[in-house]
Formats: C-alpha cells, structure tokens, sequence
C-alpha cells in the first residue's frame, strides 16, 4: 500500500491518528512511574501557592493577552493560566511539582 501524497487530506488523517495513538507497552514500561498533573484550577493553584483564589484570578485577568485565539497570563516562575470556555486553568512546570 502507498502512502498519500504529503499534504493532502488523507495523509494529514494518519498524521493525526498516528500522534494519537496510544503508547506502546514497551514505552509504558520505561515511564518511572505515574506522570504528574501539570494543568490545575486556580482554586487548586492558590491554595499551592498560598494565596486567595480571588486574587489570583484578579492577577490572570490582570496579566491577560492573547495568542492567536487564545487567552493567556504569564505569572511568576513559569507558570502560566490559560482562559478555556470562561474558565482560567494554570499550567506548572514539572520542576515546581517535585
């Protein structure tokens, strides 16, 4: 069987299947262990970082800009909110969760 034409609509389907395929065993196994959550609400993050939720979502809106059709709020140290549906949800890096 070929393959379709690079960019067409059927190659760009196997593109997408292929990324979402899930991982083989054998990669599975090399994981140590379960991967930490990285994305949480602002009440999870405030209550993280010790702050009120009010205030920290004051501080997303605060800090607020787009990117592309996105909303987005760079905060300290890397973590950064991202405004999904109304609601705000924080992503922190994987070294701040250790």
């Amino acid at each position: 069987m070929t393959r379709p034409r690079f960019g067409s609509p059927a190659s760009r389907a196997i593109a997408r299947a292929e990324a979402h395929r899930a991982p083989t065993p054998a990669i599975r196994a090399q994981t140590p262990g379960p991967v930490p959550r990285v994305a949480f609400t602002i009440d999870e993050t405030a209550r993280m970082l010790g702050k009120n939720a009010t205030a920290l979502r004051r501080e997303c809106e605060r800090k607020a800009r787009r990117e592309g059709n996105r909303v987005v709020a760079d905060l300290a140290l890397g973590i950064r909110a991202h405004k999904h549906g109304g609601r705000w949800f924080v992503t922190v890096p994987r070294e701040l969760l250790a």
